[in-house]
This record gives structure tokens, sequence and C-alpha cells, in this order.
């Protein structure tokens, strides 16, 4: 979350040493803090069914239940497919990382996905407009020989930050029109997964992109 002066909030990443295209700073009047981690403290989210792969039945949903608060109610923070989405391995995999830090969306290795986030009232389910806040994606590598390669692409975002030296590639989309798309360019393992979003290493660092 990015708050306005004279008290900034902590960012998960530090800024650029030079910025890159649009990664202007915002600031943002009452901006609230969005925490994920309080949605997986009891071990996972409140439901987890993305695109109807498990391992909960109902809405094809992950929901992270009070991830922060606006006008004095407690506020959700809701992950819907809104393209196909097979995975066999979603029951085990989505959710939250273990340990509770932060959350975990699997997606096989040559296939993508289109997801939609939004803020909903955790009582009513009525949609919340947040005034500002920032998300941060971690840990785009490489599977090894390139056999993987993750990337994302984001809509709606004001800025973006990238640490520098970064291993994520920024590419412009031609003419200026879609969304830029932010690729991994170096290979990754299990071990340097990172554990905790507030105090990531310089290699977790520099596979990361905040937005």
């Amino acid at each position: 979350v990015v708050h306005c002066p004279p008290s900034p909030a902590p960012t998960l990443i530090p800024p650029p040493v030079s910025p890159p295209p649009h990664a202007e700073v915002a600031c943002v009047p009452s901006a609230i803090t969005i925490d994920v981690s309080h949605a997986c403290a009891s071990g996972g989210p409140a439901h987890n069914n993305l695109g109807g792969q498990g391992p909960d039945t109902g809405d094809e949903l992950i929901r992270y239940a009070n991830v922060g608060h606006a006008n004095g109610r407690s506020v959700d923070l809701v992950v819907r497919a809104t393209s196909t989405y097979t995975d066999p391995r979603a029951r085990i995999r989505n959710g939250c990382k273990t340990g509770g830090a932060y959350g975990v969306i699997h997606v096989p290795v040559g296939t993508h996905v289109d997801l939609e986030f939004s803020f909903k009232d955790s009582e009513d389910g009525s949609p919340v407009t947040l005034p500002g806040f920032e998300m941060t994606f971690l840990d785009l590598d490489q599977y090894h020989a390139t056999l993987s390669v993750e990337s994302l692409r984001v809509h709606g975002y004001k800025s973006y930050s990238l640490v520098d030296p970064t291993d994520v590639v920024t590419l412009h989309p031609p003419n200026g029109e879609g969304a830029d798309a932010f690729k991994a360019t170096v290979w990754g393992f299990g071990d340097d997964n990172p554990t905790n979003p507030m105090a990531l290493t310089p290699e977790q660092q520099r596979k990361s992109v905040a937005f």
C-alpha cells in the first residue's frame, strides 16, 4: 500500500534506482493495508475452489477473508478465473503458502489463466472500492533449460515497480495497445522460493514485480 506523506508505509519491494516507464510513485490518500496473512492464519483461505478445481465445492473462486478494513468494515479478497482453468494439482497447491505468509495460485506448465481480483464486504458480499492498494507478484522464474517460463500481464494498475537490477523483463505491447507483460529471465527451484514477503532476499526481490 502506498500512503501519502508524512507517514509513508513500507513497500514490499524497494523502489528502483532508475524507475522504468510508468513507475512513478503513487500517493493515495486514505489507502488501506491489505494483508493476506490474516486470511491464511488458519492454514487456508475461507473458500478454495478456483475454476471448480477444489479442494472445496460450490462457488468457483478463492476467498481470502478479512484481508483489511474499509469504512469500519472487514474486506475479503476474491479471486475468480475468467478463462478456462484446469489443474489436477490445484486442490493441493492453491490457497496459501505453507506458513500462511501469502496467497498461491498454481498454473500448470504450458497453460495460462485469466484471473479477476476483487474486494468484497466480508458480511454481505457487496463490492468494495478501495482508494488504493499495492499487490506484489513473487518468484517469477524459469524451469530448467527454459522448458517453462513464467510471465504475467496485469490490467488496471497505475504504476509498477522493479528493483534495479531486476531478473524480470518488461515487454511493452506494439503501438502501446494492451497490457505490458512481465517475464522471468532466470532459472529457479523450490529452495529459493520466498517464505516471508516482508523479508525478501536480494535474489527474491529481483524476481518480483509490484503494482
